[in-house]
């Protein structure tokens, strides 16, 4: 049986959770990134970044595309796995995330249990 483990560090201390489908890891990613960033809407996305807290460039993710923008629970678990895994991906590479001063990593890993 596969599982999907998100698994991460914040301050030295080991954190991680285990999932059923790689969706529902990856959206717990998502919505730990945000906890960590301190967002809650996209109000507090879009001021995050015009005060200039974090930096991201929209060219680095595609043209026309919004991977790296605030997203609902619901509107994530609506999304395809492979739009949940460009969010993921993009939301890991902002310089705020990727380059911070207390140690948070968080990743998603497959893993599989045997009887």
């Amino acid at each position: 049986m596969t599982v999907w483990i998100l698994m991460g560090s914040y301050e030295s201390d080991p954190f991680a959770s285990t999932h059923i489908q790689r969706k529902g890891a990856l959206i717990a990613g998502i919505l730990d990134i945000y906890d960590f960033m301190g967002i809650n809407d996209r109000e507090e996305w879009e001021k995050y970044f015009s005060e200039g807290r974090g930096r991201y460039n929209e060219a680095s993710f595609g043209e026309g595309t919004d991977e790296c923008l605030y997203y609902y629970p619901d509107e994530l678990k609506a999304m395809d796995d492979e739009q949940i895994v460009t969010i993921f991906g993009a939301l890991t590479d902002l310089d705020s995330v990727y380059d911070n001063d207390v140690g948070y990593r968080v990743t998603v890993i497959e893993s599989r249990l045997r009887a």
